[in-house]
């Protein structure tokens, strides 16, 4: 029916929108130094971006990122603790999280990877 098709059509539009902020967050990060990424790009699930800064528990760089700079992320194990053996973040603390939607822009990306360059030349 014709509201099926709209609502697919709208999504693939989405989805599509989604990957290319996401791709854009990935090679951003991979950019900065002192940052490490744990899923490549072509691995990379759509929206779901996990990073850590050298220097940095994950959990203080969810904290700055909120307080200092009002950008939301998730930090920590996720509750996936194993998966962090085989990232050997441990000692991180787990990962920080960034996560893209339907309402991320290019300027949230954009002021995201600002903040983590800023931290990450503090180190």
């Amino acid at each position: 029916d014709l509201t099926d098709k709209y609502v697919k059509k709208v999504d693939a539009l989405l989805d599509a929108k989604e990957k290319e902020l996401t791709e854009y967050l990935v090679k951003g990060l991979e950019k900065i130094e002192n940052v490490t990424t744990y899923f490549p790009l072509e691995d990379s699930h759509i929206g779901i971006v996990a990073f850590n800064i050298e220097g940095y528990k994950a959990e203080d760089v969810g904290t700055i990122l909120d307080q200092d700079y009002h950008i939301a992320v998730r930090a920590g194990y996720h509750c996936a603790p194993l998966i962090h053996k085989h990232l050997m973040d441990i000692e991180k603390g787990g990962v920080v999280r960034a996560s893209v939607g339907r309402y991320t822009t290019r300027n949230d990306i954009e002021k995201l990877l600002e903040a983590v360059e800023e931290l990450s030349e503090e180190m």
